[in-house]
């Protein structure tokens, strides 16, 4: 089987492109099928196929399977199989649901749940968007349009739905990655569309309090048509989850339009730089990206070679891939497998940046062919012992549950250049240290996808990430565990004390023989949780130390209020 076979629960799978010649269940023989594929390179080659094949052919994307011995009995004892997961014919996508009768299928959930919505993403461009109707019904029926009222509610429905299923999809019980939501509902769906959903979801529930305020005066500034039956446009999405999908949703809303913006702004300094220059010139890009090297592959589909790629002669970018699309070839970022999808670790954040990108790997590619060699290295200018130029900007978030790993994130070269899956490693025993995202190769060997090499830069990078982690809240926990305090109705909390307050409230605690849990947090304070029965002994000992720390302000406090002597007027 092919090195892009992914082992599953019950069985290991490949993925596939085939076409059908009409009606006919008969493989095209003068056509190349594609077999044994990783899913995103059966994405490429399936749209790629989509675009060339004649109107009447199907092309289908698919995954075959071959089931583990163990688990032989879901397939009726048969040991392999195979299942469509999308047909396009005559300009239309069909999302088959072969896969939901399948038993073997039903068991790799990831594989059901991940490969049909990253198909249905993907392939969103496939099939025309159906215009957004921003009119109410009554309009649309004065004026004749319906049927445009009709098609447009069904999109709107159906985009409230998806948002669900993205939300349920990268939701994993503690993380939401809000991020991916937006994108894969804006790749299906107009930003009209979207913001009508949510804006409507929010506006049928002025009363629930798990949409923040801010959330609830966005919405109440969006127009949203009288349709009478908003409810088929209106999520069922938990609402807690839905609100952080929102506070997401409109910073890519603020980020849009700075773009916007940022892009009139250059063509307008690149039009007047323009005219200065007689024509000649255009403004330069101060971040540069150079191919240090570039290898030619043999047998591997629309992937032609492998480049690495070098940013401001500090940052390698490794395994940058040159496939051949339908509009000819295009620099493809190196990937991998985070949470439950596949995600670009180091890539172009601006258009600019990618096209002097793509435009850099794509001639290196075309010097390399032309040679007749397997493999090019280009002499760069690289100066190990040079000061750093480039301007760094981290990321981070916190990590629980590991045991080395105490932060993730990523850092963002020149704002137009990011680099994600940066671990923030911390060994027993010594200093922290930031790890740049790999790949385990064929040889078992872990590679690194994009690594400083300069020795100037390494210290910066790694310096700016461990700096970013110590600003980070860090949370230690003290007594005993949450759910030893009883039911979560039953628990109460004391909130946000000065640390070093809490800590001397803790030893009285535990002095008096009281069961609790502090959440110590180094930027938020203490909060310290009982037994609900516990709290007035909470309040008590509380209130006792007060009084023995600030005996001062408790005087003040009880003394008896007395009369101020009036102050006499001044005589004219």
């Amino acid at each position: 089987m092919s090195d892009n076979l992914t082992h599953g629960n019950v069985c290991d799978y490949d993925f596939y492109v085939v076409n059908f010649n009409g009606g006919k269940a008969k493989l095209q023989t003068d056509t190349p099928d594609k077999f044994h594929l990783s899913l995103h390179e059966a994405m490429v080659e399936f749209k790629r196929q989509c675009a060339a094949n004649p109107a009447n052919y199907t092309t289908a994307i698919g995954v075959d399977f071959t089931v583990h011995e163990e688990t032989r009995n879901l397939n009726g004892g048969h040991s392999v199989g195979s299942v469509d997961f999308a047909h396009y014919k005559d300009g239309k996508l069909n999302i088959l649901d072969d896969y939901e009768q399948d038993r073997v299928i039903q068991k790799e959930y990831s594989l059901k749940l991940d490969t049909v919505n990253f198909i249905k993403r993907e392939t969103a461009d496939l099939s025309p968007k159906i215009p957004f109707y921003d009119k109410p019904f009554d309009y649309a029926r004065e004026n004749g349009e319906l049927d445009k009222w009709r098609e447009s509610m069904r999109e709107n429905s159906r985009c409230a739905k998806e948002i669900e299923n993205l939300i349920a999809e990268f939701h994993d019980g503690s993380h939401l990655a809000t991020d991916s939501i937006i994108d894969g509902a804006l790749k299906q769906f107009s930003k009209e569309r979207v913001t009508l959903v949510l804006a409507s979801t929010v506006q049928s529930k002025p009363w629930d309090g798990r949409f923040s305020q801010s959330n609830k005066d966005w919405v109440a500034s969006i127009s949203v048509p009288d349709n009478g039956n908003g409810h088929e446009i209106q999520s069922d999405a938990h609402p807690a989850l839905l609100d952080g999908v929102i506070n997401g949703y409109r910073k890519h809303l603020i980020e849009l339009e700075k773009n916007l913006a940022a892009k009139q702004d250059t063509a307008e300094k690149s039009a007047e730089i323009t005219q200065n220059q007689g024509g000649n010139s255009m403004a330069e890009h101060n971040t540069t990206f150079e191919v240090s090297s570039m290898t030619q592959l043999e047998n591997a589909g629309n992937v032609k070679a492998l480049a690495n790629v070098v940013i401001n002669g500090e940052i390698a970018v490794n395994g940058v891939k040159v496939v051949e699309g339908k509009d000819g070839l295009f620099a493809a970022m190196p990937s991998k497998k985070i949470g439950n999808e596949y995600v670009d670790v180091a890539h172009t954040i601006t258009a600019d940046a990618y096209k002097q990108l793509n435009e850099a790997v794509v001639s290196t590619y075309d010097t390399l062919a032309l040679s007749g060699e397997k493999t090019i290295k280009n002499d760069l200018e690289l100066d190990k012992g040079k000061a750093v130029t480039s301007q760094l900007d981290v990321k981070l978030h916190a990590v629980k549950g590991s045991s080395s790993v105490v932060a993730a994130g990523q850092v963002e070269i020149d704002g137009c250049f990011v680099i994600k899956d940066i671990k923030v490693i911390k060994p027993a025993d010594k200093p922290e240290f930031a790890s740049m995202p790999s790949y385990q190769n064929q040889n078992g060997k872990y590679v690194d996808i994009a690594n400083p090499i300069t020795t100037a830069m390494h210290g910066k990078l790694n310096e700016a990430v461990i700096d970013k982690f110590k600003t980070l809240e860090q949370v230690q926990y003290r007594g005993v565990k949450y759910a030893e305090l009883g039911e979560k109705s039953e628990i109460a909390a004391l909130p946000k004390q000065n640390n070093k307050y809490a800590e001397k409230l803790m030893n009285e605690l535990d002095k008096a023989g009281v069961k609790y849990q502090a959440r110590i947090g180094s930027n938020s304070g203490t909060t310290i949780s009982v037994n609900a029965a516990d709290k007035p002994k909470l309040d008590s000992i509380h209130k006792e130390l007060q009084k023995a720390l600030n005996p001062e302000k408790e005087k003040t406090e009880a003394a008896p209020a007395q009369d101020k002597p009036k102050p006499k007027r001044a005589k004219h």
